[in-house]
């Protein structure tokens, strides 16, 4: 799924392979992102003719050949006129020679084509084909080993066209193109060549499409390279895939595929730009799997767009999948690693993507899913989010991790596990999850600090992916420290009353704490209640009902939810109330009295009342005779 666009003799020609998928994904993200300065032309792979069906099994051997004009083909008597219908044939040899290149051409206008050879220098220390100040070429099916350079073009090459060749075990570039112009090169297999797989210098106008390169320093080097197309190509196994620099500008970088399709070989770096390469496009590309960045971007470059491209799996060990030193426009990518949240659903993670690097750049509208859905069936990388290293579980916790997304829509299902010794073991805890969390019980488990939990995500056809806790953490056991009683804190004694005071007891799972207080009147031996359900650590207890004793004590009990409880005894103390009552002075010392003067006033007392009864007698009758 790849859009090619050709700049060529035949004019601006643009072909397009475009599956369903592609052209669906176009619709909704152009909506959100706008669309492409061009309007490619959508054609079947069918209506592009590729010269050539295979290479040869059969070769005529000869020795090296050397064209320095038109008339020098001619001469060795390569069938052909040189016109456009019927070129020049160079086809069908071994070319085996360590002394000399393989197969120069220099200074020549005619139609030709070299087609169908096997060429080996042997020692890798000459080119196989060279061709200096030429034009109308066509190099097709040719087996190139063991050379300094597969293929050079060099000094003002035009209309040459490179493809279906296999380029191999070059001592430096398999295909090497300087200060050269309007040049094809597709189809070809370029692998295992000590630097460059596709080197380009000084060049403008050159095409490179849907080649495969892979094992080789670089894969595709632009290097002061403009208005040139690099589109469809898989590279894999290349230090870095490609790289963009010294000058290079105006180039579209479109649709390639930056992966191992088996997964086995991955590139170091995805596509690297520096040196002042500015105003390219780099759009639509799928960057799976690189062990460093997807996208590295260097100070001294800038203005450069990355745009609609899928990274995914790589710089694991990194925190960004790109690094931009120069403020580039990156916009409207798809991060495998950051695709949540969309709250929205206008399928843009409501959060930028940060990149790696000083200027602090981030993509504001990273995707949710990838523009344009890769070929190859694989999963996005699951993260788990919690519990993740350092945090204290208790009764419970919820385990959370990112969604994984299947490149084919297979539903994901996921299943979680736990180690409680750092990874030795482990157990599962649920699975067949549809949902990113699941709460966990974890009240019956063993305590301890060593405890990592594991997510693994598994599509219906059995693919998975499974991230685990960065770090360990721990299972606490539920316990309620024991209250601390502060008052009483001496015997008394007490008379009316006595304010009961405590240190609170501390819950372990933070659970809320109720307190209940009793008394014992006999030193702990049995105990009657105060009162309950105290949330605050004093009371005022009113003890004036309570007979007077040295024995009494207090006690505070804590209770939290789970059932746990603690409780605390106080000191010895005594009550003794105080009774109020009347009572008569009494001398201390009885005074003596004399028995004489006793009888006298006794008698005394007898003849005064003798007295008094005549009185009234007297009168009475006085009264009477009147």
């Amino acid at each position: 799924m790849y859009i090619l666009i050709i700049r060529g003799r035949f004019g601006l020609r643009r072909y397009a392979w475009i599956g369903l998928a592609l052209l669906f994904s176009t619709a909704t993200y152009c909506i959100i992102a706008g669309v492409p300065e061009f309007a490619p032309q959508v054609v079947e792979s069918s209506q592009i003719t590729i010269r050539g069906t295979g290479y040869q099994s059969a070769y005529t051997n000869r020795g090296p050949i050397f064209i320095d004009s038109d008339s020098d083909f001619s001469s060795y008597g390569f069938p052909g006129t040189g016109d456009e219908n019927t070129p020049y044939r160079i086809e069908g040899y071994n070319i085996t020679d360590s002394n000399f290149e393989l197969i120069v051409i220099e200074n020549t206008e005619a139609f030709f084509v070299i087609q169908d050879n096997y060429l080996d220098s042997i020692i890798g220390s000459l080119d196989a084909i060279y061709i200096r100040n030429a034009k109308n070429g066509q190099i097709f099916n040719n087996n190139i080993v063991n050379n300094r350079h597969g293929i050079f073009l060099d000094s003002d090459c035009q209309e040459i066209e490179i493809a279906n060749n296999k380029i191999w075990d070059s001592s430096e570039s398999g295909i090497r193109v300087n200060s050269s112009g309007s040049v094809r090169v597709y189809h070809n297999e370029v692998y295992h060549n000590t630097y460059n797989g596709i080197w380009a210098n000084s060049s403008i106008g050159l095409e490179i499409w849907n080649n495969i390169i892979y094992d080789d320093e670089l894969g595709i080097w632009l290097r002061n390279t403009n208005n040139s197309d690099v589109i469809g190509n898989t590279l894999f196994g290349n230090d870095n895939a490609m790289w963009i620099s010294n000058h290079s500008s105006s180039n579209e970088i479109n649709f390639n595929r930056i992966f191992d399709p088996d997964d086995l070989n991955p590139n170091t770096c995805g596509i690297h730009i520096s040196h002042l390469a500015y105003d390219n496009n780099i759009l639509n590309n799928t960057i799976s799997n690189c062990t460093e960045h997807g996208f590295y971007a260097e100070l001294n470059s800038g203005n450069n767009t990355i745009k609609w491209n899928t990274f995914i799996g790589n710089n694991m060990g990194g925190t960004s999948q790109a690094f931009d030193g120069a403020s580039e426009n990156v916009l409207y990518n798809y991060w495998s690693d950051w695709t949540t949240p969309d709250d929205d659903f206008d399928n843009i993670v409501d959060i930028p993507y940060l990149l790696e690097g000083a200027v602090m750049n981030n993509d504001p509208y990273p995707l949710t899913h990838p523009a344009n859905p890769p070929e190859f069936h694989y999963l996005t990388p699951v993260t788990l989010l919690h519990p993740n290293g350092g945090e204290a579980i208790t009764d419970s916790v919820v385990v959370e991790w990112s969604t994984c997304y299947d490149s084919r829509d297979h539903p994901v299902n996921y299943s979680i596990y736990y180690s409680h010794n750092s990874g030795a073991d482990w157990t599962k805890i649920a699975g067949n999850i549809t949902s990113t969390q699941y709460e966990w019980d974890t009240s019956s488990e063993l305590k301890t600090t060593h405890y990592l939990v594991r997510v693994i995500a598994k599509c219906s056809e059995g693919l998975s992916v499974s991230d685990e806790s960065d770090g360990e953490f721990s299972l606490i056991a539920h316990i309620l420290t024991d209250p601390t009683i502060t008052s009483p804190d001496n015997s008394g004694p007490f008379e009316t009353s006595l304010n009961i005071q405590w240190d609170v007891a501390v819950d372990s799972w933070g659970y809320s704490v109720s307190y209940s207080l009793h008394y014992s009147s006999n030193g702990g031996s049995s105990w009657s209640d105060i009162t309950f359900g105290l949330t605050g650590n004093s009371y005022q207890w009113d003890i004036e009902e309570l007979a007077n004793g040295d024995n009494y004590v207090v006690k505070v009990i804590a209770s939290a939810d789970g059932g746990v409880t603690s409780e605390a005894i106080s000191v010895t103390f005594s009550i003794q109330h105080t009774t109020t009552s009347t009572t008569p002075t009494t001398p201390t010392t009885a005074p003596v009295i004399d028995t004489g003067l006793i009888g006298f006033a006794s008698g005394g007392i007898a003849v005064i009342a003798a007295v008094v009864i005549l009185v009234i007698l007297f009168k009475k009758r006085s009264t009477g005779e009147t």
